[in-house]
């Protein structure tokens, strides 16, 4: 007869499953690890050996802020020309007028 202690301990250390079940799950959990990492290795939209995505994300961002800045100031310089030209305009033909 086994004591409480015993029990305990074959409990405690799973030294009731076989050797061999519990071999083959390490197997397939390694064949299955194995598997995942190939998936990530061979995946090139995934893999990121020596790439910060973060900071590359980062940049994309701040770029295209930088060139939505740009376009906005050039816009801006763009419309007060077409308003200065046209006052321009106005006050050439003021000046022939009164002639």
């Amino acid at each position: 007869q086994q004591t409480k202690q015993q029990v305990h301990f074959f409990n405690m250390y799973k030294l009731d499953v076989g050797v061999d079940t519990r071999e083959a799950a390490a197997i397939e959990r390694r064949k299955n690890m194995e598997k995942q990492r190939k998936s990530r290795i061979f995946n090139a939209r995934e893999r990121t050996i020596g790439v910060d995505i973060v900071s590359l994300d980062q940049q994309i961002k701040e770029h295209k802020e930088k060139e939505e800045m740009e376009k906005q100031f050039h816009n801006a310089f763009a419309s007060e020309m077409i308003r200065n030209d046209k006052i321009a305009e106005i006050i050439q033909q003021r000046q022939i007028k009164d002639k």
